[in-house]
């Protein structure tokens, strides 16, 4: 199985990364630097560069711009990173029968220090952020190949 890994040497790419390789499939990571293929995410004709380039069984998405600040003052390319690359990994997987898994936020819920939330929870976007992450949830799930997997990361990264 060969699996198309974007964001590949964030937190949760790279967590991810070695599961998978652990498990033994085959990764190709997709990243600004670091990874097997080095990609600026926000640029349309490089992902499609990359998804037509060979074959995949899987696509996963961890790419995310999660500077919060950072999204607010500069929306556009939010929501090209969070979400406009959604629409074309999920038209992708469409086209070619394959599982998209994209990997969200649980950055929608303002209430509750302990709340355990439910995926029928409401929805709350208070930022750019949380906005163009949920579109990312409902661009992927226009399509039945795929699966929205919403994470609460809490520390930092080790290097290692």
């Amino acid at each position: 199985m060969k699996v198309l890994l974007f964001g590949a040497t964030g937190m949760a790419g790279n967590a991810i990364k070695t599961e998978l390789l652990k498990r033994g499939i085959q990764v190709i990571g997709v990243s600004r630097s670091g990874s097997e293929i080095s990609c600026d995410v926000s640029n349309e004709n490089e992902i499609a560069r990359i998804l037509y380039h060979e074959d995949y069984d899987a696509l996963v998405n961890a790419a995310a711009q999660t500077d919060v600040n950072r999204c607010d003052t500069d929306p556009l390319e939010s929501w090209k990173i969070n979400a406009k690359i959604v629409s074309l990994l999920t038209n992708f997987c469409h086209e070619l029968n394959i599982p998209l898994l994209q990997i969200s936020t649980d950055h929608f819920y303002s209430y509750g220090d302990n709340y355990p939330h439910k995926e029928n929870d409401p929805v709350f976007c208070v930022n750019e952020y949380s906005r163009h992450k949920y579109a990312a949830e409902l661009f992927a799930l226009a399509t039945p190949n795929s699966l929205v997997l919403r994470t609460s990361i809490l520390g930092v990264r080790q290097k290692g």
